[in-house]
Parts: structure tokens; C-alpha cells; sequence
């Protein structure tokens, strides 16, 4: 980067004042000029005094051109060099009392472990130093808000960053994951909404990167935290942005951590025990009416969550829960309510299977009634699609009263793909009807011929035109 190149070949304290005055008039440079300048890389000792005597300063363009002195450079290699030693002073300069230091190397270590902390890169730059960065992180976390929810973004990109290889799991994290669970529900108790927010989003991607078997210990309390959250900060008396921002965080730490505990028999065991607390509470941002499209959103996600891990136990709480789900179904206006509810109707009809029929003859109509709106976002459409499989295949036979309906759209939804229509809305709408289509058929296998015969002109008339198309990205 051309910036980081002038910064990196000037002198002692010009080196900051380069970068700055470049990063403040950068996108009026011309775009021809030359952006692969040889440069030489400070020495050991410049840097260190550069860095300590800049990073606290109260302009965030000087903390910006040190944190750019130490990530440019040509390769990964380069990079993993110059960031072994730089680790080294940054978690050295923590141990200063300033506030803005602190603050600034943690900006700083963020943006480290964002762009190259990814195992997947075969640079193991962090595990060295993981000892001791857990040991500072874990002291900053109990320091004044402002630091603390920097601590908590820098444990953020530390947990990702162990996400990013399909072979790479937090394993390496495991000795301090139950001291950082602690750390971060510490903070998440403190009367600091911005905190709050970040610790939370921060404990759920520690828990989302965890292992559902090793680190059960570790992250089984934390359900039982979120709800006692939940139940805490529904009963602040006003809806203001930072209630409905904490019941949002909430609500998407509450599914994601159900999803984790579900990877083990130990952990649905624990689900099942919380299982009528997290249904007694989370419905209750639908009784309330809470006036936010995400906090409606990640609860009822949260409770499509729920009735995975619970499969056929779920039933017991249909008879109360459908209206509001039907609600959502109801709720068009907002896409993401309405597009999160058809979501967990099909989750409900994979757990429950034949048991959720009692509900069907209701269910059904409410999608079609979706489907005939012109108020619905095209983007849920491919959903619905999917959500009659999902219902054929859990009653199977008893899905013949709707077969002539659920056809006729599928019809006009096949018709649609054969238009011309952006690819990706077009590629969600082919796999959901072959999705649609196999999940009818293989659910109503049993019943009589003249049921779907009427109908395999259609279905092998799309299937042709999906396998004809030349921009088909499909693996049949």
C-alpha cells in the first residue's frame, strides 16, 4: 500500500506524521502513481519508540499509521516475520497505565488478528504468544469500559480466527476458554450498554467456535446466562435502541449457543432442562409487541434453534407458540421477521414430523396467502418453496388435500425461473423448488397414482429446463 510505504521510509518521528498526512489527503492521490515501491522495513528499536510514542496520541490517524507500519508488506511470510516481534511490543505496551494506549494497541491487535490470523494460511503467528495475550486481554476486560470492549473485540478475531480452517478448531484456546467465558459475562453484568453489547457478541462467537464435546464445561452456563439476561433486560421499562440492541445481541447469543449444546447428547440434555424457561420467555418479545424488526427475528431463529435440539419434545409447547408464529408469517411488511418464520415452521416440521398435522390445515393456508401478496419480499418465496416439502415430507399422506394448491404454485414458481431474473434469486428459486418437488414426491409415495400423475408433466418439464441451463451452477 502506498501509504504504508512512505510511512515505512521515513525517519524516526517523520515516520507518523508521514503516514498521517498521507491517510488524511490519500483518495486525492492520482491512481496512476506507483503502488509497488521497494521499501526497507525499520529497524527493531525505531519501530518500538515510534510505536510507544504514538499509539496513545488522541488523533486516530496516528494510531491508524502504526497500525499500518506494522501490517504492510509483500507476502504472508514478510508479514508473519515483522508481526512475531511486533506482538511482542505491543503486549509489552498494555502493561502501560494509559488509557489511550491501551486502547490504541488494542485497536491495533484487533486489526492484527482480523487480516492474519487465519490458521488456513499455515502461519501460526499467534499460538507463541497465546499465554501471554490471554493473561493481558483477560486483565484489560476488567479495565475501564472503553478498554474493556476493545478487550472484547480483540478476543473476537482471536476466537474467528480459529473458525476460518475446516481443519483448525479452538483446540488451542481450550485451556483459557473457561477464564474467558468468566471474563466475559464479568463484563457483560457491568452497567455499560456498549460493553454489554460486545461482550455479548463476543461470548457467542467464543461459543460458536467451540468444540460441543471438549468445551461442554466451559459453555453449558453460558445458556443459562443469556436467559437470565433476556428475562433482565425485557423488564427495562422504556424500548430504547440500547434495550432493543441488548435483546437482539441476546437472542442471537441464546441460538447460536443452543446450536453448539446440541452437537452432544450431554448438551441437549442441558437444553432440555431450560428448555420451558427459554419458551415461557423468548415468545414474550412477540406478546410485548417489541417494536424491532432484528430483536422479532433473532428470537424466533432462537426458537427455530430450540426445536431442533429438541425434535419431537417440542410438541408441548406448539399449542401456545403457533399463533405467534403465525404472527410472524403475518408480518410481510417485515421481511426478515416474516422470511425467519417460514424458516422455523420447516424446523418445526423436520422435528416433529407427522405430529405437527394438527397444525397444518392452518399453516398451509397462511404460506399461500404469502405467496398471493404482493407485500411479500421475493426473497422469502424460495422458503416457502421449501417449507412445503418439509410439510409433505412430515405428514406424507395426509398432504394429498393440499397437493392440487401447493402444484399450482409451484407452477407459477417454475414459470418464474424460466424468465430471465437476477442469477442468485434465480438459483435460490430453482433449488428450492427441485427441493420442493422431491420433497412432495417422496412424501406422498404411498398414496394413490391419479394424486401426482396429473402433475409429472410439470415437474419433468422444469427439471428439463433447470438441466438446460447454461449458467446452472447445479451438482445433481
Amino acid at each position: 500500500m502506498d501509504f504504508c510505504s512512505e510511512c515505512l521510509e521515513s525517519k524516526d518521528e517523520e515516520l507518523i506524521d508521514t503516514a498521517t498526512r498521507t491517510l488524511a489527503i490519500m483518495k486525492n492521490r492520482p491512481e496512476d502513481e506507483d503502488q509497488d515501491k521497494k521499501v526497507d522495513i525499520p529497524s527493531a528499536g525505531r519501530r518500538r519508540t515510534v510505536v510507544l510514542q504514538n499509539i496513545s496520541k488522541p488523533d486516530w490517524l496516528s494510531c491508524a499509521a502504526v497500525t499500518w507500519s506494522f501490517l504492510d508488506g509483500r507476502s504472508f511470510e514478510e508479514l508473519s516475520e515483522k508481526v512475531d516481534f511486533d506482538l511482542e511490543i505491543l503486549l509489552d505496551a498494555m502493561k502501560e497505565q494509559k488509557t489511550r494506549m491501551k486502547d490504541g494497541v488494542e485497536w491495533t491487535l484487533s486489526c492484527i488478528l482480523m487480516l492474519l490470523h487465519t490458521p488456513a494460511t499455515g502461519l501460526p503467528v499467534i499460538l507463541p504468544k497465546l499465554p501471554q495475550m490471554s493473561d493481558v486481554l483477560l486483565g484489560s476486560i476488567k479495565d475501564s469500559p472503553d478498554v474493556a470492549e476493545r478487550a472484547c473485540g480483540v478476543i473476537y478475531y482471536l476466537a474467528h480466527g480459529y473458525s476460518c480452517s475446516e481443519t483448525t478448531s479452538l483446540s488451542a484456546l481450550e485451556p483459557y476458554l473457561s477464564d474467558i467465558v468468566t471474563s466475559l459475562t464479568a463484563a457483560a453484568e457491568r452497567n455499560d450498554a456498549n460493553l454489554s453489547c460486545a461482550a455479548y457478541e463476543t461470548l457467542q462467537e467464543v461459543v460458536r467456535c467451540s468444540d460441543p464435546v471438549k468445551s461442554l464445561e466451559a459453555t453449558a452456563p453460558v445458556l443459562r446466562f443469556f436467559l437470565n439476561k433476556f428475562a433482565k433486560t425485557l423488564r427495562l421499562p422504556i424500548d430504547s435502541t440500547r434495550k432493543l440492541d441488548l435483546l437482539a445481541k441476546i437472542c442471537g447469543g441464546m441460538q447460536v449457543t443452543i446450536e453448539k449444546l446440541s452437537g452432544s447428547n450431554d448438551g441437549k440434555h442441558v437444553i432440555s432442562e431450560v428448555a420451558d424457561k427459554i419458551m415461557t420467555l423468548l415468545p414474550k418479545v412477540f406478546i410485548y409487541k417489541i417494536r424491532s424488526a432484528t430483536v422479532l427475528e433473532k428470537a424466533m431463529l432462537a426458537i427455530g434453534a430450540l426445536a431442533r435440539a429438541t425434535g419431537p419434545e417440542f410438541r408441548k409447547y406448539m399449542q401456545e407458540f403457533y399463533q405467534h408464529l403465525e404472527t410472524g408469517l403475518d408480518n410481510m411488511e417485515e421481511n426478515k421477521v416474516c422470511s425467519a418464520s417460514v424458516e422455523v415452521a420447516s424446523d418445526i416440521c423436520r422435528a416433529l414430523g407427522y405430529r405437527v398435522l394438527p397444525f397444518c390445515s392452518d399453516l398451509v393456508p397462511v404460506l399461500f396467502r404469502n405467496l398471493c401478496s404482493r407485500k411479500l419480499h421475493r426473497s422469502a418465496k424460495p422458503l416457502i418453496y421449501s417449507c412445503f416439502g418439509d410439510i409433505a415430507l412430515a405428514i406424507g399422506i395426509y398432504f394429498e388435500e393440499h397437493v392440487l394448491w401447493v402444484m399450482r404454485m409451484m407452477r407459477d414458481a417454475a414459470d418464474e425461473c424460466a424468465q430471465r431474473i437476477d442469477r442468485e434469486y434465480g438459483e435460490q428459486l430453482k433449488r428450492s423448488v427441485l427441493k420442493a418437488y422431491f420433497a412432495i414426491l417422496q412424501g406422498c409415495k404411498r398414496s394413490k397414482p391419479e394424486i401426482l400423475e396429473p402433475h409429472a408433466p410439470q415437474i419433468l418439464k422444469f427439471v428439463e429446463v433447470v438441466v438446460k441451463d447454461a449458467n446452472n451452477r447445479y451438482v445433481f
